[in-house]
């Protein structure tokens, strides 16, 4: 039945949600809200980078391959771009960017991460805070990446169209994100590992290529987004879903691994219709 109190939809506002347990679902494209993280307060601040180890090089290093291979899936070649990562995070990312593309540009929210990626060589007049950016960056953009930070985005609309008054006449934009109607959403339920405080909103492959198409972006390929991942990014992940008691607990008998792994994340690379 219809549920009224919770915030409204971000892939249609005008609809009520349909509750399902702690989920407030979009009648039309499936997407939803997170019931029980939208009841609570949430801050992004210096400790979110640091629970979650991003700033560790073996983590950076990984972040990077995954970059790699998934730019490789959608055939990208960074020299053709100026590009901006959305939501960077420690920046290790945003470093090969720089090395590799054209120009490369970082936006950012928590301090910590903006301040990292300094000492990692990136530049400062490429690094901006989310709320602090520029109405016009100081080049149109080609490419667009959205890597675990599209989910982050509540104000999504006004956000988008910063990212369409900043964005080259054909510009790419490829977006990883938890997928809400995924299989392992579906058969894990609260233990989902996107299942998170952070994580208010989550997209489904039909509400995201709707709200892209509505600001002109079509939908181009779809690539399959495993990433490179160590035991210590599983048990930063655990600590912080689960408390960092279990982290400790489970260390000792976590074996040392590295797999290539995805558990419920689309990948979708979108181009700007000519207009």
């Amino acid at each position: 039945m219809p549920f009224v109190s919770a915030p409204p939809l971000l892939c249609h506002p005008s609809l009520c949600i349909v509750r399902k347990g702690w989920r407030g679902v979009c009648p039309q494209c499936g997407s939803f809200l997170d019931l029980e993280s939208c009841s609570r307060p949430f801050a992004y601040d210096d400790t979110y980078p640091e629970r979650r180890g991003h700033f560790d090089p073996l983590i950076g290093a990984q972040k990077v391959e995954t970059l790699k291979h998934w730019l490789s899936q959608g055939g990208l070649q960074l020299d053709r771009h100026v590009v901006c990562e959305i939501g960077f995070g420690s920046g290790f990312c945003l470093r090969y960017l720089q090395d590799n593309a054209r120009n490369a540009f970082g936006v950012e929210q928590i301090p910590a991460n903006l301040a990292h990626a300094l000492t990692l060589g990136v530049r400062e007049t490429n690094l901006y805070g989310f709320h602090e950016r520029p109405e016009v960056l100081p080049e149109a953009i080609s490419l667009w990446l959205f890597q675990d930070s599209f989910e982050h985005i509540l104000d999504i609309r006004r956000f988008l169209q910063w990212v369409l008054r900043n964005s080259s006449r054909d510009a790419l934009l490829l977006v990883v994100a938890p997928d809400a109607g995924s299989l392992s959403r579906k058969l894990l339920g609260r233990f989902w590992p996107h299942k998170l405080a952070d994580h208010q909103f989550h997209w489904s492959r039909v509400g995201i290529r709707e709200l892209f198409e509505g600001i002109g972006f079509s939908p181009l390929l779809e690539i399959q987004p495993a990433k490179r991942v160590s035991e210590t990014v599983v048990l930063n992940h655990l600590g912080v879903k689960f408390g960092p008691r279990l982290r400790l607990v489970l260390r000792s008998l976590f074996p040392k691994f590295t797999v290539w792994f995805n558990v419920g994340e689309f990948g979708l690379l979108f181009q700007r219709e000519h207009t």
